[in-house]
This record gives structure tokens, C-alpha cells and sequence, in this order.
């Protein structure tokens, strides 16, 4: 197997790995707790040091 095959298995092994990361991490809790949860696993899914998420307030506002 080349490594180019080899390369679309570890990405969505990848992908599942930060998936996991993302449903564990945030499956004990509700209300702020999931959401402080939630960005900190997807902060460490991507690969950043922060992260935010904001939910649609009408036209084009958010809050976060």
C-alpha cells in the first residue's frame, strides 16, 4: 500500500477519533456545562487553542 492510499484511512480515522472526543466529552453534562464542554473538545479537535460557539439570534445576530 502507498502512502497515498494509506492517507484517506487515517483521516477519517482521524475524524472518528475526534468525533469520539466530542460525543465523551460532552455526554455528562447539559445546559452550560455542555457547551463549556463542547468548545473545549472542539478546540482540541481541530487543533486550536480556542474555540467558540454561538447559537443564531434572529437575522444575522448571534450569541455566544
Amino acid at each position: 500500500m502507498t502512502h497515498s492510499e494509506s492517507r484517506p484511512n487515517r483521516d477519517i480515522a482521524d475524524e472518528l477519533a475526534a468525533l469520539r472526543g466530542l460525543v465523551e466529552g460532552t455526554a455528562g453534562h447539559t445546559g452550560q456545562e455542555f457547551f463549556q464542554s463542547l468548545v473545549r473538545h472542539l478546540a482540541a479537535a481541530v487543533g486550536t487553542r480556542y474555540a467558540f460557539v454561538a447559537v443564531f439570534a434572529g437575522g444575522t445576530r448571534v450569541r455566544t
